[in-house]
């Protein structure tokens, strides 16, 4: 979960691969629900 600039809410779905690398596989707004968790736990 990450807040990008512009202040929209994104959650990433990703694969973690060998030696650090991450494979994305989607992308999408986070809900109302979501961004309350983020901020109360980031």
């Amino acid at each position: 979960m990450a807040q990008i600039s512009g202040g929209r809410h994104l959650i990433v779905y990703f694969i973690d691969k060998k030696r650090g690398l991450a494979l994305p596989i989607s992308a999408r707004d986070m809900n109302a629900a979501e961004r309350k968790y983020y901020e109360k736990h980031r």
